[in-house]
């Protein structure tokens, strides 16, 4: 089936407008898209259905973003699975690479960037 073929980018977001606008846009653009607004969960999300990427916001609720980011990259199953965080911290940048993060997305940002980011990793 041809939607197998389609790379698929999990969104960990807890806001519900911010979430709703990225994943309508990641589909238009041909991704598939699966969505969590808190950390808790995540592990299982990513063991279950292997995102080809991760967009992970630092601030949500549960687990924050750090600690998701830091035991997906410690787990030899999901290590390899680019993550790109997104935040409007100050300190952002620096938090993205000691959780191990391969790209930080600052906030605010456009979908524009939003995609060159992504396709820095996969293309849809």
């Amino acid at each position: 089936m041809k939607n197998d073929m389609k790379k698929t980018i999990l969104i960990v977001e807890d806001n519900a407008s911010i979430l709703e606008m990225i994943q309508l846009f990641l589909e238009e653009e041909g991704y598939s898209v699966l969505t969590s607004s808190e950390g808790l969960g995540v592990m299982d999300i990513v063991k279950k259905k292997n995102p080809d990427l991760i967009l992970l916001d630092i601030w949500i609720p549960g687990l924050d973003g750090i600690e998701v980011a830091k035991n997906l990259k410690k787990n030899i199953e999901t290590k390899d699975i680019p993550i790109v965080m997104v935040s409007a911290h100050p300190s952002a940048g620096k938090m993205a690479a000691q959780a191990g993060a391969n790209e930080l997305l600052p906030k605010p940002f456009n979908l524009v960037d939003l995609l060159s980011v992504i396709e820095k990793f996969i293309k849809a």
